[in-house]
């Protein structure tokens, strides 16, 4: 994707379970990212919901989505383009996938995103930070393959919790231009990672069990929901935009998570 590739991609392992990278540059002009949120903000935001219509997790945080297919040509539009054929490139390798239209999000002041898992069949998740402020946890990452510390548990009505951990204390904190010094100062080694304008989280929502057959007609059967995955967008005091790419495979079924 040439127009946007002029400076470097850096591609950082940040977590070994699950798999997470840091793509340093993922849209490294500011044009390229003003672009993107002048064209959502021409079509219009809507009150941010999850997949299965729910708004009770999400607080002031708004969305829209540019369409590849669909949508009035416009810069905004191209960059859309370039970056889900770049993300794909990057991430999926020869896997058979679909891509969703990118999701754009608007938080404001005291925007944040309840734990959840993507879930919903969508292989490969990438999230880019518009305008650097990041504010995404993972807790139950584990940073090393040996730590069991952040285990996956569940409240009295058998939803993911995150109640006993703490960013940049326990599994993997994404921290931007939103970041208190004092915690970023406690954070441990390896729990925290620092974001700029135009980086990118990117990490897969399910694993495998078994021997892995790519050729299999198991219908997905062998995938299971990598909990480790769940992930919450914290409370900020400013400004925030995010796109994502989503990107389904054909290996793996719909589930309603």
């Amino acid at each position: 994707w040439k127009p946007f590739r002029d400076g470097p991609l850096e591609i950082i392992r940040i977590c070994n379970d699950p798999d997470m990278f840091l793509l340093k540059n993922h849209i490294p002009h500011s044009e390229g990212r003003r672009a993107l949120m002048d064209h959502a903000q021409a079509k219009g935001f809507k009150v941010a919901e999850t997949a299965l219509g729910q708004r009770e997790m999400r607080q002031n945080s708004f969305s829209t989505w540019i369409d590849h297919n669909t949508d009035a040509s416009s810069f905004g539009l191209y960059v859309a383009q370039g970056m889900t054929r770049m993300s794909a490139d990057l991430l999926l390798n020869e896997l058979e996938y679909i891509a969703e239209p990118i999701q754009i999000v608007k938080y404001i002041e005291g925007g944040k995103f309840e734990l959840h898992h993507d879930g919903l069949g969508r292989a490969c998740t990438c999230l880019v930070y518009l305008n650097g402020v990041a504010g995404t946890w993972f807790p139950y990452a584990a940073v090393d393959p040996e730590d069991q510390s952040c285990v996956p548990k569940e409240d009295a009505e058998g939803y993911p919790t995150s109640a006993g951990y703490t960013p940049g204390q326990h599994g993997i904190w994404l921290a931007g231009s939103e970041a208190d010094p004092n915690l970023v100062r406690a954070a441990k080694e390896n729990h925290m990672v620092r974001v700029e304008p135009g980086d990118a989280v990117a990490f897969y929502n399910y694993k495998w069990v078994g021997e892995f057959d790519y050729y299999a007609d198991t219908n997905g059967e062998q995938f299971v929901d990598h909990w480790r995955t769940c992930h919450v967008a914290l409370p900020t005091d400013r400004e925030k935009w995010i796109a994502t790419n989503w990107f389904k495979s054909t290996h793996l079924p719909e589930n309603e998570i």
